[in-house]
């Protein structure tokens, strides 16, 4: 099979499966990624959020709140270095906004909050750009209390009006459905990359990669190259024969 017809077989393959996906990530609001760590993205804002999981939202090793002294200081601080690092592929790590927040949390869906994990959820008073929210008392609890805090990220909201999954596609992003089967599919279709790099040439050196990781990646991408590079040469010959052709 040629690499003209590959392509064309890949394509109806998308073309037929495609509808599937998009059900699926319609039936899913919360998604983590298989090649980048640290993030949770809301289907209903496009936001990236903090993995509290695995993000210091409070002090001392997530058992005190952070200080509201100096306008939340040490809180801006910590954000500065997690921006610095590019943790989770953002550089715009940021203290949400009430209404961003409590959409956030409402539902009681966001995947912290559920079991007992990290108790998360008797956590009270949590962080906003208009200061601390106790969000057992409401969206209009605002107060100038210590507090915890759950950055979150605007990397992934589009300019222009984009579907999810052209955002993941967009992004190289490898979501991990709740349905094992579509996210083999997603994987077969779009091929992300095993380990998500930022694409930013201007971005600082990315910590925690390994030498062999690295590797793999670049190799991933040598592959890629290969594919395209055989594409052309078909195309560029077709083109000669044609040529050929107009002039005999």
């Amino acid at each position: 099979m040629s690499n003209s017809e590959k392509l064309k077989a890949h394509l109806a393959l998308i073309d037929k499966y495609k509808n599937e996906i998009i059900e699926a990530i319609g039936k899913q609001r919360w998604f983590r990624f298989a090649n980048t760590s640290t993030v949770l993205f809301d289907r209903d804002t496009n936001l990236l959020w903090a993995d509290p999981m695995k993000f210091s939202y409070g002090k001392n090793g997530n058992r005190a709140p952070y200080s509201a002294a100096d306008n939340y200081a040490e809180v801006r601080e910590m954000l500065e270095g997690k921006n610095y690092h590019w943790v989770g592929n953002c550089l715009d790590w940021t203290i949400p906004t009430v209404d961003e927040l409590w959409h956030l949390v409402e539902d009681k869906t966001f995947p912290p909050l559920k079991g007992d994990n990290w108790r998360i959820r008797w956590k009270r008073n949590w962080l906003t750009r208009s200061g601390c929210l106790d969000l057992d008392r409401g969206i209009d609890a605002v107060s100038n209390d210590d507090a915890y805090v759950i950055p979150c990220s605007h990397s992934l909201v589009p300019r222009a009006p984009k579907t999810t999954l052209e955002i993941f596609i967009d992004n190289l992003l490898d979501p991990i459905f709740n349905d094992y089967r579509i996210m083999e599919l997603y994987r077969q279709l779009y091929h992300p990359p095993k380990y998500h790099l930022v694409k930013n040439p201007a971005a600082p050196p990315i910590e925690g990669f390994e030498t062999s990781d690295l590797l793999d990646y670049i190799s991933h991408l040598e592959t890629q190259l290969f594919e395209f590079e055989a594409q052309a040469e078909e195309i560029c010959a077709r083109l000669e024969h044609w040529r050929q052709h107009l002039n005999a």
